[in-house]
């Protein structure tokens, strides 16, 4: 009997030691451009490819316009690597959320379409994995709106726009 306990005991821990390099926890923050951070949960799904899901939030403020873009995102994320370096690609597509200020006259549409794209360099300080990682690149944001222009005789347009901008995230993966 103690001899099966310790068989199921070692295929436990040997089930878990394969699974930490198999499950990823990204967590990262920006700071330079816009102020924003995301979490993203990946798998292994084959020797260099990681997919996955995960979050994100970023404040941007252009002009007199505030505006808060959440979204949830699929993550694909190849990566290339040597024991203690990993080089890779981050893309990223889903459902953006918006909250923004706006005048009266403006009704904007809730949600929108994410895109991501990165590249990045992450350092590993143990044999599962684990460390600090950077990435630069852009994440975009696409919302329709509706204005009405009040003055006679009254108008009214839909809009789309592409939001943009550059991102250099500093994270640790987990």
């Amino acid at each position: 009997m103690k001899k099966i306990a310790g068989i199921l005991a070692l295929a436990i821990v040997c089930t878990a030691a394969q699974a930490q390099n198999k499950h990823n926890l990204f967590v990262d923050a920006n700071f330079i451009y816009t102020a924003g951070a995301s979490a993203t949960y990946d798998r292994k799904v084959l020797d260099h490819l990681d997919i996955g899901a995960g979050l994100n939030s970023v404040y941007f403020y252009k002009g007199t316009v505030n505006s808060v873009y959440s979204a949830g995102y699929i993550d694909i994320r190849p990566y290339w690597g040597k024991r203690k370096h990993m080089w890779f690609v981050k893309l990223d597509g889903g459902i953006a959320n918006y909250t923004r200020d706006q005048k009266p006259s403006v009704t904007i549409t809730p949600f929108g379409a994410y895109c991501a794209l990165a590249y990045g360099y992450q350092y590993h300080i143990n044999a599962r994995g684990q460390g600090p990682y950077a990435t630069i690149g852009f994440n975009g944001y696409s919302q329709s709106f509706h204005s009405t222009n009040t003055n006679l005789p009254p108008q009214a347009r839909d809009y789309s726009v592409f939001d943009a901008t550059n991102m250099l995230f500093v994270g640790f993966k987990f």
